[in-house]
């Protein structure tokens, strides 16, 4: 199992001396259309500096470019997606992560039914542009104080069943999951389509090792579905090497013991 950090530039000298061999860069920390081409370069050159590789990036769409809704734009949606997958094809991103709540939220009254035709056509319009990068897109369930919709991990794999690409699949973030429908037989089911996942401390979404967490049974249960994706420490930390080392320490010790 490898296992990843969520993190922006300005860590990645301790997250490379803390053991770290993969980072999560947010998208917009120079992956993204909005990124100016100095932005973009600076990350290459952390990434050469620190010897980190890039195995995911989270936080896909920016709040301000809405894709569900009356001002629904995917014309840009998809421009931002051609530009995005051909600069993380550029870092060998494997995964980008399609969490985005404030993007993909629906807003009041407006009907969600064609929120969700709105959100099934984007998936199959960008599926095919990141696939042809090398690159797969892992749509997050997320809990509903963040958006509201894909709030289980279950109505998260139906979307992505609906979209039906291969380069459209399913991230498992742990943390949202504790908070919403805890269903280990849902997550089963999702196996298949699991190809990242996202972990934090379940009562203040810390990193492992900062305070009391029993991860074991959601990692027993990735583990018992033969899950091969990487695992993405994505929390709140101080950033230290001494943290961030016994953040990476307790998390490859629980998936051991799990």
């Amino acid at each position: 199992m490898e296992f990843s950090i969520s993190a922006q530039p300005p860590q990645f000298e301790a997250i490379a001396a803390a053991g770290f061999k993969y980072v999560d860069p947010h998208f917009g920390s120079g992956l993204s259309k909005y990124n100016t081409e100095e932005e973009f370069q600076a990350l290459g050159e952390t990434l050469k500096r620190t010897g980190l590789t890039i195995w995911g990036s989270a936080g896909l769409f920016p709040k301000t470019l809405h894709l569900v809704g009356p001002d629904a734009n995917l014309e840009e949606a998809i421009d931002f997606i051609h530009v995005g997958m051909k600069r993380a094809e550029a870092y060998g991103t494997k995964v980008v992560v399609f969490g985005s709540g404030d993007a993909r939220r629906i807003p009041v009254d407006f009907d969600p039914r064609e929120a969700y035709a709105q959100l099934v056509a984007l998936g199959k319009a960008i599926a095919p542009i990141a696939q042809e990068h090398g690159v797969k897109i892992a749509v997050e369930n997320l809990n509903c104080n963040e958006t509201n919709t894909f709030t289980s991990l279950a109505s998260t794999l139906k979307y992505v069943q609906d979209v039906g690409h291969p380069a459209f699949q399913l991230l498992i973030d742990i943390f949202h999951f504790q908070r919403s429908d805890r269903d280990l037989l849902g997550l089963a089911n999702a196996g298949p389509h699991l190809i990242h996942a996202h972990i934090a401390t379940y009562d203040n979404r810390r990193v492992p090792g900062v305070e009391e967490c029993d991860f074991s049974a959601n990692l027993h249960e990735l583990k018992r579905i033969g899950y091969e994706g990487a695992i993405t420490i994505e929390a709140n930390s101080d950033w230290t090497v001494e943290c961030l080392h016994k953040a990476l320490e307790t998390l490859r010790d629980a998936w051991e013991t799990a």
